[in-house]
């Protein structure tokens, strides 16, 4: 378990560390409200940038979420409702 946590620990400090730098890997930038974080690839296949396989850890163990996350998949469903973006009482 320390272990464990440990490499949880480093995965959200990759995460951390990219709000407000820099990367050719990462943006951030404010919408309707939020505050987002992208990262990813031009196409479907292997893991795009560190940073993703970052996110994409601590989604899986729910730590992202416990954080205040909340995960966008711009790929979502067609039947997606509309203004799921919006900030809430908005």
């Amino acid at each position: 378990m320390p272990r464990l946590k440990g490499e949880l620990r480093t995965e959200l400090d990759n995460v951390r560390r990219s709000f407000g730098q820099y990367s050719r890997h990462s943006t951030t930038f404010e919408f309707r409200g939020f505050r987002f974080l992208a990262t990813g690839g031009e196409s479907v296949g292997s893991v795009p940038t560190d940073l993703y396989d970052s996110i994409s850890r601590l989604h899986a163990v729910g730590a992202l979420g416990a954080a205040g996350f909340v995960p966008v998949d711009v790929d979502g469903p067609d039947d997606e409702a509309p203004g799921a973006l919006d900030p809430p009482g908005a």
